[in-house]
């Protein structure tokens, strides 16, 4: 096949340029001399006969650049020259070439640390389920521009945008104290309303999920759901958890489920132990009363679909 011909002879050459080059200008003096040697045994005098040799060839020059360009790497000769040439000037300036490289690493740093930021806040998908339906709400103002809500105004909010959104859902993230088998463990829980977990897509792989009717009236419902890694962790995986009691913060809640392994972070989805109902909030923090008055955030899901409400 020609291309594969092609190919064989370009390798060749870009591998072996300098004998190449050597075979060419041998092939080429070759000629020279045999055309000269043609004139000279026409009468022509031994200087004449080189120049018109050298003339009818149209300049040795001109058909080694012919060559070169025939053999179909040119570009990478030249540009393994110019890379040669720019290592020869750089050895020779060296004070030149510290500040060209401490310009070219400061520039590629930034650059890429300004690309990991909008990668990771706009080109990435939020790691939530079915993030193009969610909306992250938050406060404004002069001093803090993305600030967090209190729950009246998280009541405000979902009572008064029904025909809005399909669910409003909010999370706080407080410490857990859990006391089991004579010791006492301190881990990172998530108080949710109801909407929540549906609404960032956590579902229950044992057990079910926390839901609306866990979220009713404060220090009401004792529940709590376990997150896969902590089940594993704290429970080696046990399926009998699951009905089971557990002391947390001085109280007895039930285990209503374990959450599936998947893997998932950011501020919709908070690594915790433990989800509790936002109604066991104070309870499990250790408040007294202050559930309805605390700061949160939450994400709200688009009206018209009825798997997100």
């Amino acid at each position: 096949m020609k291309w594969v011909a092609a190919g064989r002879e370009r390798l060749r050459a870009l591998l072996f340029g300098a004998r190449a080059d050597a075979e060419m200008d041998a092939e080429l003096r070759f000629h020279l001399e045999q055309e000269a040697k043609l004139l000279r045994e026409a009468g022509l005098g031994p200087r004449e006969a080189r120049r018109q040799a050298k003339l009818r060839f149209g300049g040795v020059e001109r058909v080694r650049e012919e060559v070169r360009e025939a053999r179909g790497v040119r570009v990478f000769e030249d540009l393994v020259k110019d890379a040669r040439y720019g290592a020869r000037m750089l050895r020779k300036r060296q004070g030149f070439t510290v500040v060209a490289v401490v310009s070219l690493a400061i520039g590629i740093g930034a650059n890429t640390a300004i690309f990991s930021l909008v990668n990771a806040t706009i080109l990435r998908d939020v790691p939530v389920d079915r993030p193009e339906e969610l909306v992250n709400v938050y406060s404004a103002s002069p001093s803090d521009l993305y600030g967090t809500l209190s729950y009246p105004n998280y009541a405000d909010l979902r009572d008064g945008t029904r025909d809005v959104f399909s669910a409003i859902g909010a999370a706080r993230n407080t410490n857990a104290r859990i006391d089991r088998d004579g010791g006492v463990e301190i881990v990172p829980a998530s108080a949710v309303t109801g909407d929540y977990l549906s609404l960032v897509g956590v579902e229950a792989q044992r057990g079910r999920a926390i839901g609306p009717a866990d979220d009713i009236a404060p220090g009401g419902h004792p529940v709590v759901m376990l997150t896969h890694g902590y089940w594993q962790r704290g429970f080696g995986g046990d399926p009998t958890v699951v009905g089971s009691e557990l002391r947390l913060s001085g109280g007895v809640y039930t285990i209503v489920g374990i959450a599936a392994a998947v893997e998932r972070s950011g501020s919709l989805y908070p690594r915790a132990a433990l989800y509790v109902p936002m109604s066991m909030h104070d309870e499990v923090a250790g408040l007294e009363g202050q559930w309805r008055l605390d700061w949160w955030q939450g994400p709200a899901g688009p009206r018209g679909d009825p798997g997100r409400g």
